[in-house]
């Protein structure tokens, strides 16, 4: 099991396959790789490039803030997380994260995973089982098992 977007963290279409490839080589013959993925469409078409969330708990709150870029040609994101948290409304501590995210079209997945040596077992919108892939389905999960 793969979930919360991590196989988008193998950012290099070179790395991807290896991967793919790696956890192919580990899995026994019965097994299945559950995993999700970022739908390219939904990516380019449906990011807010700023976001703004706050949380508020025993008299501190906690705000994060995105800001996010879309490569399309390279089909990659780059997120820049701030998170600041503030109690009686001093800063008590800022962090600031950048992630480099690599996104995926359902039939590019399709493709990365026959070449691993893993077929399709079924593909659906993230929590959504038998739903069908929409445009703007931001997360997919996959379940695959050897070809």
């Amino acid at each position: 099991i793969c979930l919360f977007s991590v196989i988008n963290y193998v950012a290099a279409n070179g790395d991807i396959l290896r991967t793919l490839k790696n956890i192919c080589a580990h899995m026994g013959s019965n097994s299945i790789f559950i995993f999700d993925f970022w739908n390219a469409s939904a990516v380019v078409g449906y990011y807010r490039p700023r976001k703004r969330a706050h949380f508020r708990k025993n008299g501190r709150d906690l705000e994060r803030q995105s800001a996010t870029k879309v490569y399309p040609s390279q089909k990659r994101c780059e997120v820049n997380y701030t998170c600041t948290l503030r109690q009686d409304g001093r800063v008590i501590r800022r962090d600031k994260e950048k992630h480099v995210l690599r996104y995926f079209s359902p039939g590019e997945m399709t493709d990365c995973l026959r070449k691993a040596g893993l077929k399709v077992v079924d593909m659906h919108p993230f929590l959504d089982f038998g739903g069908k892939i929409r445009k703007d389905s931001w997360d997919v999960t996959a379940v695959a098992r050897k070809a």
